[in-house]
């Protein structure tokens, strides 16, 4: 199943956290966003490596199963 997914235009100030922030209103979802990204360094300078980076739908993500 494909995840949708926004565009965001990377600016010098952001961060996968601030990200997190801006669009799940809650920046301890980074983790989210570096995976779907495949960012495996979270301290990453996003503006060094992506011009445009990909924000999954949070509701869409499988979190598979509980124990």
């Amino acid at each position: 199943m494909d995840i949708p997914y926004v565009s965001h235009k990377v600016l010098s100030s952001d961060t996968l956290d601030s990200l997190a922030l801006k669009y799940y209103n809650n920046p301890t979802y980074w983790w989210a966003i570096a995976y779907f990204n495949e960012i495996q360094d979270s301290f990453i300078i996003l503006i060094d490596k992506f011009d445009i980076i990909k924000i999954p739908s949070i509701s869409a993500i499988s979190f598979g199963e509980v124990r």
